[in-house]
């Protein structure tokens, strides 16, 4: 049995209106796990990417397609960086991040310094 990719952990979160989460970008000090060899810092770029079931499904990410979103690059490795979502139904910002009652998003991380 093969995987898509031997590193996903997949989780499901059931937030309410206006509750907020934190994504931490990939950080040597973030990885809290003993590794048998040190992370190199090019093994540390990241997009975190809102993409449709489909996109989920097969880890893609397509960004002529209309419900798909990088939010954040994670490009300074030796950084601590984040970034917060709050799951709220209206945004002040032009195409602001918003979210629907009762339906589903999805999140995936991909490995690229060329996003």
């Amino acid at each position: 049995m093969t995987s898509l990719n031997r590193f996903a952990t997949n989780y499901t979160l059931f937030v309410k209106t206006y509750s907020k989460i934190t994504l931490v970008c990939p950080n040597p000090t973030t990885v809290l796990t003993e590794q048998e060899r040190s992370q190199s810092k090019e093994n540390m770029y990241e997009n975190i990417l809102l993409v449709d079931k489909q996109g989920y499904e097969t880890c893609t990410y397509n960004d002529s397609n209309k419900f798909h979103r990088r939010l954040k690059k994670c490009d300074s490795p030796l950084t601590l960086d984040y970034y917060d979502i709050v799951f709220t139904v209206y945004s002040p910002e032009p195409n602001g991040l918003t979210f629907k009652t009762g339906k589903e998003y999805y999140l995936i991380s991909k490995f690229s310094d060329v996003f």
